[in-house]
């Protein structure tokens, strides 16, 4: 049982990571036909992320939190020391993040940005 659970998780967290990456390359394409044409639909996405950023940051944290979790208390996966680190750095910007976007303050991204280099050195180390 554990393992069609465990089996489950990944495949769920895969589908999710691919879905974030195609969504990513999205917003990478209006950020960049945004500099070049005057498109109406472009500027209007482009706009609306920009908007919101913070919405979007708060869910993408919520969501690694959410799946590290899923992985190592429901899937029973345990987490490697490196794994840890990682998580160290990604937990405390759900809540950083998730009071900026109540409180409308886009000058916490020094915060969510400082957090998240040192975890991305830690995954680069990891990787």
């Amino acid at each position: 049982m554990v393992n069609d659970i465990g089996s489950s998780i990944v495949n769920l967290l895969g589908i999710a990571v691919l879905a974030s990456q195609l969504f990513l390359l999205f917003l990478v394409i209006i950020f960049i036909l945004h500099k070049y044409t005057k498109n109406k639909n472009i500027k209007f996405i482009y706009s609306f992320v920009q908007q919101n950023a913070l919405s979007f940051a708060f869910f993408v944290a919520s969501g690694a939190a959410v799946g590290s979790l899923a992985l190592s208390e429901i899937a029973h996966y345990p987490p490697c020391d490196l794994c840890w680190f990682q998580r160290i750095f990604m937990y405390p910007q759900v809540v950083i993040l998730g009071i900026a976007m109540i409180k409308n303050d886009i000058s916490s991204r020094i915060y969510s940005l400082s957090l998240c280099a040192i975890g991305i050195g830690f995954a680069i180390y990891h990787f």
